[in-house]
């Protein structure tokens, strides 16, 4: 038997050994920690309003164990329930309930954890006694409660630190009566005065400062529920000269008005500003005319029962009315002016106001014995409004605006309207929406007058009485959509009409005239007729002759028996020039004529020679009341020139005397002669008659 040969297959069998799997299993692989898990504890977790908690915060890795972190980002849910450090620190600020977080990072994981702390209001501190001491409430002591009706007295100072919260039970009412309050609040720690019910208005009586000076002050100050009305009937009240500072101070949901500042003299102090008022039942503020300039701004006044300042009281003294962005309401009369002679009280109104006025409300300046002017000088993008305190307004329901005899050319109206005036019962007796009462021999007043509108009046625009007028600088007046006359004026002022004006689409159109002219002068032609009413006359005794010289297309309308006198004796000369042209006649009409004439009185010419109509039209004149009864009536040598005219609807067109008796003279002018080109229609006797 041959020996077995393996040796040749034991290479193949070692390489085939190396390709199998190595039985023996690895070792394990170390994993890296990682942040898995944030814990937050607090303590404790039950804080009473103004008490701290520390929390602290902890990490956990995905064993669940301890992670070492560098710092952790702090966040409250409500910041304004509680405020949490850098730290962990929490102070609590409002009850209610909160969770404190913390976050951390390590790598690309963040984790955050929380813990819920539970916030309580503390017991407050009870005040109800009054102040003879001065002294502190703090916010350590915070909340304040005040029972009942405390005062300060004695020349005791109150002292509010920032944040205190002061509740006030029903009725309770905190007053300033020999003494001063100071709350120094800031816009982060406000200070409250409220109603623990933040809902409730009108459920404590308010905070009176009745104590002469500006010695309290208030800043960054809250009163929210009070004005109940068993108190003074604001919740903010200020009586008895009282002028506190009040810096960013709001009152809110006050059961009656917002703020009181009695007309005794009370005002706000000194750089006051930024005074809020919002929910309240009645006015936001109701403030003495006489220190309104007084009223801090740069507030709001919203979501009252009135979002209105009420104005009430005389004004003594020069000062200026602020725009406090709402309207100034005034219900009753306010009268302007200084009782020392010689003496001047302005008052001015700036651009934008808008002043409302109830039934006897009017406005009036120098209307006793001493002076008093009005600057109401808006602009053309922020007017001056003068109007109805009615949501619904109607012509006729304020008594107006009354400048009187003692106002100065220093009053001014510039870009001003005045609108929805008419009501009886002013002093002066002026029904208008604009009065102005002059007085003899003075200019009494002259004010100016630059684009100004009176609209929607229940009678007259405009009226001038007792010689009153316009400045010469007076432009742009717009006297419209009135229940009667544009304006009222004696004739001799007519000559002091602003330029540029419009007087059209008035119930009664026309410019109604009264009086006599003793000055001469020009009368421009206008959009509307001159109206008269009962007698023009031209020229008075001793005084020199006037010469009334008309417009080319002037139209000059005549009420029922109303005439035109021209020089009626010798001690009252004057002269009528009446040229018109072709295009542009000037008409002397009756206002209500009818078809059988005789509706005013006509022309009468005695002592006016120099007096000469050309282009001009006459007609239906001829009423009973002078001996002669034309168009135009001549009684005296020289006779004047009347040439290119048109004399219509009379009973004679034109009548010249035939005697020397009297006033009277035999005037020889024959008018219907050709070369003098006069024409002639509708006369019942002839063209002309003599008597």
């Amino acid at each position: 038997m041959k020996p077995t040969r393996v040796f040749p297959l034991l290479p193949a069998l070692l390489w085939l050994a190396g390709c199998t799997d190595d039985p023996t299993p690895p070792g394990p692989v170390d994993e890296q920690p990682r942040l898995e898990e944030v814990r937050v504890t607090c303590a404790p977790t039950a804080l009473v309003l103004g008490q701290s908690a520390q929390c602290s915060a902890s990490a956990r890795d995905q064993k669940g164990q301890p992670f070492a972190i560098s710092s952790y980002t702090w966040t409250s849910s409500d910041s304004a329930l509680a405020q949490v450090d850098a730290s962990g620190k929490v102070v609590a600020h409002a009850p209610g309930s909160v969770s404190i977080r913390a976050s951390a990072t390590s790598g690309d994981s963040t984790r955050q954890g929380e813990a819920s702390l539970s916030l309580s209001p503390r017991p407050p501190t009870v005040h109800s006694t009054s102040i003879s001491a001065s002294e502190t409430w703090t916010l350590a002591d915070s909340p304040h409660e005040v029972r009942g009706q405390l005062s300060i007295t004695d020349g005791a100072t109150l002292s509010l630190q920032p944040g205190v919260v002061v509740l006030f039970a029903p009725d309770a009412e905190l007053r300033v009566a020999q003494g001063a309050l100071l709350a120094p609040g800031s816009s982060a720690q406000p200070i409250s005065l409220v109603a623990p019910d933040s809902s409730a208005q009108g459920a404590w009586r308010g905070l009176v400062f009745a104590s002469e000076g500006s010695a309290s002050r208030l800043e960054h100050v809250s009163l929210r529920g009070c004005g109940q009305p068993s108190g003074e009937g604001a919740c903010l009240v200020l009586r008895d000269k009282a002028s506190p500072v009040l810096l960013d101070v709001s009152v809110d949901k006050s059961g009656s008005l917002g703020v009181l500042v009695a007309d005794d003299g009370s005002s706000f102090g000194p750089d006051s500003a930024r005074l809020s008022v919002s929910g309240s039942s009645g006015f936001a503020l109701r403030l003495a005319a006489n220190h309104a300039d007084s009223l801090p701004l740069g507030g709001t006044f919203s979501g009252n029962g009135r979002d209105a300042v009420l104005l009430a009281g005389d004004v003594t003294r020069s000062l200026s009315w602020p725009n406090p962005g709402v309207p100034f309401v005034i219900l009753q009369r306010i009268h302007v002016e200084l009782p020392v002679d010689n003496l001047i009280a302005t008052l001015t109104l700036t651009p934008g106001t808008t002043l409302r006025f109830g039934p006897e409300g009017e406005l009036a300046l120098g209307g006793g014995t001493y002076l008093g002017d009005l600057v109401s000088e808006g602009t053309a993008d922020a007017p001056i409004l003068f109007t109805s305190d009615s949501a619904s307004p109607q012509p006729g329901q304020w008594r107006g605006l009354h400048l009187g005899p003692y106002i100065t050319p220093a009053t001014r109206l510039v870009h001003t309207t005045v609108e929805y005036a008419g009501a009886s019962g002013s002093p002066r007796g002026g029904t208008a929406n604009l009065n102005l009462y002059g007085d003899s021999g003075f200019c009494g007043p002259c004010p100016v007058l630059q684009d100004v509108t009176l609209r929607k009046g229940s009678g007259l625009g405009l009226l001038l009485n007792e010689f009153a007028r316009f400045d010469p600088s007076s432009t742009r007046l717009t006297v419209r959509d009135n229940g009667g006359y544009a304006l009222s004026m004696d004739s001799n002022e007519v000559r002091s009409l602003p330029s540029q004006s419009t007087y059209s689409g008035n119930a009664t159109e026309g410019v109604l005239l009264k009086g006599f002219v003793a000055d001469s002068q020009s009368w421009p032609k206008l959009d509307a007729p001159y109206v008269i009413d009962t007698v023009l006359q031209l020229g008075v005794q001793y005084a020199p002759a006037p010469t009334l010289t008309l417009a080319p297309g002037t139209e000059l309308r005549f009420n029922l028996n109303a005439e035109i006198l021209i020089g009626p004796d010798v001690d009252s000369p004057g002269v009528l020039v009446a040229k018109g042209t072709a295009a542009e006649p000037i008409r002397f009409v009756a206002s209500h004529p009818t078809s059988y004439g005789a509706n005013w009185r006509g022309i009468h010419i005695w002592w006016g020679g120099d007096s000469q109509f050309d282009h001009v039209l006459v007609s239906h004149a001829g009423a009973n009341g002078r001996r002669a009864t034309a168009n135009i009536n001549v009684y005296r040598n020289p006779a004047p020139s009347i040439t290119n005219s048109q004399f219509n609807w009379a009973v004679c067109a034109l009548m010249t005397s035939n005697k020397d008796s009297g006033n009277n003279q035999n005037v020889t002018m024959d008018y219907t002669l050709p070369e003098y080109n006069n024409s002639f229609a509708n006369n019942d006797i002839n063209n002309q008659c003599s008597y």
